[in-house]
């Protein structure tokens, strides 16, 4: 009798063991160094390193490869970014099949520096086309107007024209895009 309770407290034991090691630990977030935007107003800054995941929705004919992202400051609240991609050579002729949707998630304690007609959604959000460079190379160039100071989130979504369905989505946290001169 005492093997048998002896022997469920073993696989017991084994139970919450193994559903204590499945439980994944919860990320933290960065902190945000202002300083390190302060530094950046005037300049062109790669925000690829923000990247903290790729989720692939369904198999696009681009297999994209994102080089850089790069935003450079022109004025108040306005921005040029640029993507940089890369692709196979053969895989280059599908780029007028794809856009590029941009959005920016502010912090909570920013949602108030959404535009008016996007603060239902919480988020604003830029569409582009892809360009071929005459190195036959793609990219994504547009002019960005935001009020965000601190992105909680930026996600870049690759969108198919034919359906309107994502296939790719790469996700970026904690990126600066405050300017103090």
């Amino acid at each position: 009798m005492w093997k048998n309770k002896f022997l469920g407290l073993i696989v017991f034991a084994c139970i919450i063991g193994v559903s204590c090691n499945r439980s994944k630990p919860v990320k933290e977030v960065q902190e945000v160094n202002r300083v390190d935007s302060i530094q950046m107003a005037g300049k062109q800054f790669d925000i690829l390193k923000y990247k903290i995941k790729k989720e692939q929705h369904q198999k696009d004919s681009l297999e994209l490869h994102f080089e850089r992202i790069v935003l450079e400051p022109m004025h108040e609240s306005e921005y040029k970014l640029r993507i940089d991609l890369k692709t196979k050579p053969g895989k280059i002729q599908f780029y007028k099949d794809y856009y590029v949707i941009f959005s920016i998630y502010p912090n909570d304690d920013e949602l108030q520096l959404v535009s008016p007609e996007r603060k239902k959604y919480g988020f604003e959000s830029f569409s582009a086309k892809f360009e071929l460079t005459q190195n036959n190379e793609l990219r994504v160039k547009r002019e960005i107007r935001t009020n965000i100071e601190q992105a909680r989130a930026i996600t870049i979504s690759i969108m198919e024209y034919k359906n309107n369905q994502k296939s790719l989505v790469l996700i970026l946290q904690n990126v600066p895009l405050l300017q103090r001169v």
